[in-house]
């Protein structure tokens, strides 16, 4: 399944600083496809695929929470447009 992560991000040299770090422990059955921050760094949409929203939930809040407030959901893969693998 997809599922979007939203960061309103409150320190954002630590925040990018901690996306690099965890980038290298992601666990194998995690999948980040994108990463969309704004320009200052202070807000970001990423884009990630798991089993579970709890597993992508748990690994960011590790990663990231510390600097960031996250808001996570379920893509509706049915209305979904350009979901990675699409023809389109």
């Amino acid at each position: 399944m997809y599922i979007v992560a939203r960061h309103e991000i409150r320190d954002p040299v630590s925040f990018w600083q901690a996306v690099q770090a965890g980038m290298t422990s992601m666990p194998p059955q995690l999948t980040l496809h994108q990463a969309f921050p704004n320009e200052n760094g202070t807000q970001a949409v990423c884009l990630w695929e798991a089993d579970e929203m709890n597993e992508v939930r748990d690994f960011v809040e590790e990663s990231v929470g510390a600097f960031s407030r996250n808001h996570y959901f379920m893509v509706d893969a049915g209305n979904a447009l350009g979901l990675p693998g699409e023809q389109g």
